[in-house]
């Protein structure tokens, strides 16, 4: 991620977000008109960078989409917290087709192809604001 807003100021503004990604993908049972977002994935948290680069990974594409690459999957963004209850930074509802598309060609600065992760402005809930940028360096299909 890239430019991941500071949500963290801390005690005299020394602190930085610590920042982890989440994936999820849509559960839904349309015979009761019921869906969720049921997670997938997770990465390790950042302590106090707001530009980080999270280790690769490899998630298999039943579990992350059911195999069907134009499903939508959800990518969210939190602080860390100690106290388990991680502060929502921001999300993007995107696929898997999108996110292989969004692979950078130019190196993790790359914002020119990234992919915006967006907030609702706490004032005005009609206005979205991005929080941060997911720059996608590799993705590949392993067998």
């Amino acid at each position: 991620a890239l430019g991941v807003k500071n949500v963290d100021s801390g005690f005299l503004r020394l602190n930085s977000t610590d920042p982890f990604y989440e994936i999820s993908k849509k559960y839904s049972d349309p015979t009761v008109g019921f869906s969720k977002w049921i997670p997938v994935a997770r990465s390790e948290y950042k302590r106090d960078i707001l530009n980080p680069v999270w280790a690769p990974f490899r998630i298999d594409l039943e579990d992350l989409c059911n195999c069907d690459l134009n499903q939508i999957v959800k990518i969210s963004l939190f602080d860390w917290e100690n106290d388990i209850i991680h502060c929502p930074v921001g999300s993007v509802e995107t696929t898997v087709n999108n996110l292989m598309k969004s692979k950078c060609n130019r190196g993790n600065a790359d914002k020119e192809s990234a992919i915006q992760i967006r907030k609702i402005d706490d004032d005005d809930s009609t206005e979205e604001l991005t929080v941060a940028f997911l720059v996608v360096l590799k993705s590949d299909f392993v067998n």
